[in-house]
C-alpha cells in the first residue's frame, strides 16, 4: 500500500496543502506545534475514518471555517489505485470512494491500512484500562467493518440502559421486559466482540512473543492476557460469549437497577502484558514497557498483511528521539523496504539515516509543507 498524493485544505493548522508525489521513506522535519503530527493524523483520518487524537470533529477544522477535506490516492500492492476523500463538518463526517459519496462513513474502513507509532504507545502497557480497550477497538475496526459497526451498537446500546436503570433506580419506570431487550441486545453485539478481542489477542500473542524475543536479544518471554468478565472456554465462539454475557446481565440486574448502572459488560475489559512471569505494568522497567509496544506495534503490521493480504502505511510520529540505538534499527529493520513509512521529527539527528534508504525530506513550518531534497 503506498500514498500517493495528498491534499488538505482547512484541517487542523493546514489552510491549503498538496503534495504530489511521495517516497518510500518520507521525513517530516520541524519544530513542535508546526504541523507534523497533524499530517499523518489526516492520512490515518483517510484509513479509518475517525483520528488517533480527538473524538471531536470540529477540532479538526481549522479555526474560522465550516468545513475541512481531505483528499488522497493511493496504490494498493495488488496495484490497483483508488481515491479516498473525508470531508469534516463541525458535527459529522461524510466519506468518498473515487468521487463517489458513500452512505455509511464505515464504507471506508478498510479501503487502505495505516499503523502508527507514537510517544504515546507506552500507555498501552503502563496506561488506564479504557486507553487499552481503545488500542483493541482501533486496531479491530481497521480490520473489520463489522467489529465497529458491533462496537457502536453496545456503546448506543449501553448508553440507553444506564439511562433507563437511572429512571427505575429513581422510580420513574419499572418495565423489567425492556431492561431485558436491551440486556439481549447488549449481549449480542458484546459477545461478538469479546469474542473478537480474543481471538485477536491470540493472534497478537503469537507475532508479538517471536518479536519481542528478538528484540530483547533473547533474553525476555512476553505473554499477552485478555481480562474478561467472561471466561475463557466461553470465548470460542460469538454465540457462546454472548450467552455467558447475557447471563451475567441477568445475575446482576437487581443489584444494577438498585445503583442505577451497568456494572458487568465489555466496557470493563482489560489486558495484562507479562515478562518472564513479571507483570510489565507494575514491575517492568522504562525500556521494557517501551520493547513491549514496539513488540505490539509490529505484530499490528503481519497481522494486517495476513489479514488484508496487504502492506499498511507506516507512520512514525517524533519516537526516534526516544529510542536507544538498539531499537531504532530494529525497528527499522523490521519494516526496511517493504512498506512506505513517513516519519515526524524536530531534528534529522534524532534519526540515524544510514539504517534506512535515501529519504524524502518535507519541511513543515507552520502549516506549510515544502519539499526540500533528497538526503544521501
Amino acid at each position: 500500500m503506498k500514498l500517493n498524493s495528498l491534499s488538505l485544505e482547512h484541517f487542523r493548522n493546514y489552510s491549503a496543502v498538496n503534495i504530489e508525489k511521495f517516497g518510500n521513506v518520507n521525513i517530516l522535519l520541524g519544530n513542535n506545534a508546526q504541523g507534523k503530527t497533524n499530517f499523518l493524523e489526516a492520512i490515518y483520518l483517510l484509513a479509518l475514518g475517525k483520528s488517533f487524537r480527538t473524538n471531536h470533529d470540529s477540532e479538526l477544522i481549522q479555526s474560522g471555517n465550516d468545513q475541512a477535506l481531505i483528499e488522497g490516492t493511493f496504490t494498493r500492492d495488488r496495484q490497483s489505485e483508488i481515491k479516498l476523500g473525508l470531508k469534516i463538518k463541525k458535527h459529522g463526517k461524510v466519506a468518498y470512494l473515487n468521487q463517489l459519496e458513500q452512505p455509511r462513513m464505515s464504507d471506508l474502513v478498510g479501503q487502505i491500512n495505516t499503523v502508527i507509532f507514537s510517544p504515546e504507545d507506552l500507555n498501552i502497557v503502563k496506561g488506564s484500562p479504557a486507553y487499552r480497550r481503545h488500542y483493541l477497538d482501533l486496531e479491530l475496526a481497521s480490520l473489520s467493518p463489522k467489529y465497529l459497526n458491533e462496537l457502536r451498537i453496545y456503546q448506543r446500546t449501553l448508553k440507553q440502559k444506564n439511562q433507563y436503570l437511572k429512571m427505575m433506580r429513581d422510580g420513574k419506570s419499572h418495565d423489567q421486559l425492556y431492561l431485558d431487550v436491551l440486556n439481549q441486545k447488549l449481549s449480542k453485539s458484546g459477545g461478538y466482540i469479546a469474542w473478537a478481542r480474543n481471538q485477536n489477542i491470540i493472534e497478537l500473542e503469537k507475532y508479538a512473543k517471536v518479536i519481542h524475543f528478538r528484540l530483547t536479544q533473547e533474553k525476555e518471554q512476553l505473554q499477552i492476557i485478555y481480562l474478561s468478565e467472561i471466561r475463557s472456554n466461553d470465548l470460542v465462539s460469538p454465540e457462546t460469549a454472548n450467552k455467558a454475557l447475557l447471563a451475567n446481565f441477568q445475575k446482576m440486574n437487581e443489584r444494577e437497577v438498585r445503583q442505577g448502572i451497568t456494572i458487568s459488560g465489555i466496557q470493563h475489559d482489560d489486558l495484562s502484558f507479562i515478562i518472564n512471569g513479571t507483570n510489565v505494568a507494575s514491575f517492568g522497567s522504562q525500556g521494557q514497557k517501551r520493547s513491549v509496544s514496539i513488540s505490539l506495534k509490529l505484530s499490528e503490521i503481519e497481522i494486517i498483511k495476513k489479514v488484508r493480504k496487504e502492506t499498511p502505511i507506516l507512520l512514525l510520529d517524533d519516537i526516534f528521539s526516544e529510542l536507544d540505538q538498539n531499537r531504532q534499527t530494529f525497528l527499522i529493520k523490521s519494516f526496511e523496504k517493504e512498506l512506505q513509512i513517513f516519519i515526524t521529527t524536530t531534528s534529522i539527528n534524532d534519526l540515524d539515516c544510514r539504517i534506512i534508504e535515501p529519504p524524502l525530506i518535507l519541511k513543515v513550518t507552520d502549516g506549510q509543507v515544502n519539499n526540500r531534497s533528497k538526503d544521501g
